[in-house]
């Protein structure tokens, strides 16, 4: 099947588990959301120079390199079978959410600006967690517009209109429910074979990047 409920505690159990064959665990889940909540960090990449010293590559040859290490180690742990602590049962046989998560970090990186691609980091690592608990606990899908409508209020009512003098009035009604609502609507389906991170990153991505053609925002990197 493509659709996966995935984020089910029932359905939650990693391929070995902490012992070779146990669940999902508290803990693992834990460290999901760690690592889910640290992703802004990766935002430093827009203040890095151009080209970066010591390496002396280009910011996007520079992630193109890292992603292709880890597109190595990660097709070499599927090939190999070996459990990694905290994944998910699927996640032996497909490629991991941090490995689709990292990819889309990198479309995201190398395509659109820090304005556009800031606030999708961000609901990926906040509200995407907060996603997962709606479902599992059978809450209402809307509820999870609540904190997106936040992030992506806050970064285009506060932060844009002080870096760059960007309209609020335009940000206010057009990005911050755009954003928000194509994220949501991108996290809800729970495809097996594509993972709602890369999802979350890159559908208000292209939305927002459309919607300023349309208003006649600055669009370029």
């Amino acid at each position: 099947m493509f659709f996966s409920h995935s984020t089910n505690e029932t359905e939650e159990r990693s391929p070995g588990g902490e012992s070779g064959g146990g669940y999902y665990s508290h803990r693992g889940r834990i460290i999901r959301r760690i690592v889910h909540s640290i992703s802004p960090v990766f935002l430093v990449y827009y203040i890095l120079p151009d080209p970066v010293p010591v390496v002396w590559l280009s910011r996007v040859y520079l992630l193109l390199v890292l992603l292709g290490i880890m597109t190595v180690v990660e097709f070499g742990r599927l090939a190999s079978g070996k459990v990694v602590y905290g994944l998910r049962h699927y996640e032996a046989r497909r490629p991991a959410s941090y490995y689709y998560g990292a990819v889309a970090m990198v479309i995201s990186f190398s395509l659109f600006p820090w304005w556009i691609a800031a606030p999708s980091v961000i609901t990926v690592a906040w509200v995407d967690p907060f996603c997962g608990m709606v479902r599992r606990r059978g809450l209402d899908p809307l509820l999870s517009l609540v904190p997106a409508l936040m992030v992506f209020g806050l970064f285009y009512l506060l932060v844009c209109p002080f870096l760059l003098g960007y309209p609020a009035a335009t940000a206010a009604l057009v990005h911050i429910p755009l954003g928000a609502g194509a994220a949501i609507l991108a996290e809800w389906p729970q495809l097996e074979w594509v993972d709602d991170d890369m999802l979350m990153f890159l559908a208000p991505e292209v939305a927002i990047w459309l919607a300023a053609l349309v208003v006649g925002a600055p669009v370029v990197i």
